[in-house]
């Protein structure tokens, strides 16, 4: 995908654990990347806890890494977020 080509689809971000940690976690468990924001007012509360929510972000691309692993191609991604909005 190109840089700055819009995508009218939300890209799922979910990670199923595989290593020695999905032992303690259960093995195939589904994790997402998490954001920790800190000193910041965002219009949620601690009744938002667990909710799913739609919010739109403002990113930038730090790297692009491209890694092969037992013939097993795969792209990392260094994203560096700018602002989110809540819709």
């Amino acid at each position: 995908m190109a840089l700055g080509k819009k995508v009218d689809k939300f890209i799922s971000l979910e990670m199923k654990r595989s290593d020695s940690k999905a032992i303690a976690e259960g093995p195939g468990k589904i994790r997402y990347p998490t954001l920790y924001i800190h000193d910041t007012v965002l219009p949620i509360s601690d009744k938002d806890v667990d909710a799913e929510m739609t919010a739109e972000v403002k990113i930038k691309v730090r790297t692009v890494s491209k890694s092969s692993v037992n013939g097993k191609e795969s792209e990392s991604y260094d994203l560096e977020i700018k602002s989110i909005r809540f819709k």
